[in-house]
């Protein structure tokens, strides 16, 4: 027998769900894109403002090369945006790119993005991933990277504003737009 879905949440349905509670309520309401944040993969918070998790790993995949995840009880929408800070040491180069954690994206992680030595910056995914909507599995964004050359560090800020599920409008499989 296959798995009962709960039905499908347009935006329409929402709107109208959210206009007769506001009738309802004496308060007004504002409503906006719900944000998910972040987590520090390693479970140790960094101690700068900024949060920047140092990477020194050359392979993806491994707890060191994962420095933040983003935990979404489950995909409801085909999209996710996410804009990442980073910094490279002195001599230094890297790679960013996302992933999600137990591989259902049918999709697979979106494209590396290089980082050169010595720089400051920040990168914009818009990802089409694929994950199948509305199931009851647990879904983990994981922002990976790696060193590609150097002895110092690639340093992965905390996501800036967390991450949104958003509409396959601008996305793409490779997360690049």
């Amino acid at each position: 027998m296959p798995p009962i879905l709960p039905p499908q949440h347009t935006d329409k349905a929402f709107k109208r769900q959210v206009q007769r509670q506001m009738r309802t309520s004496n308060t007004s309401q504002l409503v906006t894109p719900t944000p998910y944040p972040a987590s520090p993969f390693g479970g140790v918070s960094p101690p700068d403002a900024m949060w920047y998790i140092p990477v020194t790993s050359a392979v993806y995949g491994v707890q060191v090369a994962q420095p933040w995840f983003i935990f979404l009880d489950r995909a409801f929408k085909l999209g996710f945006s996410i804009v990442i800070p980073w910094k490279t040491d002195s001599g230094t180069t890297g790679e960013i790119r996302l992933a999600e954690f137990f591989n259902i994206a049918p999709n697979g992680p979106t494209s590396a993005i290089a980082l050169p030595a010595n720089s400051v910056g920040n990168v914009a995914f818009k990802w089409l991933h694929g994950i199948p909507l509305y199931t009851s599995f647990d879904v983990y964004i994981t922002v990976e990277a790696r060193r590609t050359s150097g002895a110092g560090n690639v340093s992965i800020g905390y996501p800036l504003g967390g991450g949104l599920q958003c509409g396959p409008e601008g996305c793409t499989v490779d997360g690049l737009g």
